[in-house]
């Protein structure tokens, strides 16, 4: 259970870093937005992990 949950946080962070390589050609706003959301999500994993 605890291993799925690590895969689909990882897929979810792959897949903001995709979006935000392709979507900073058009808005340069949007990296740091993902680099944010990336952040947050490491916090909640740790949340989680203990």
């Amino acid at each position: 259970m605890f291993e799925n949950r690590c895969i689909v946080a990882l897929n979810l962070s792959l897949t903001m870093f995709v979006v935000a390589v392709v979507a900073e050609e058009y808005v340069p706003n949007w990296y740091d937005f993902a680099e944010e959301f990336l952040e947050l999500d490491l916090i909640v994993d740790r949340i989680h992990v203990q």
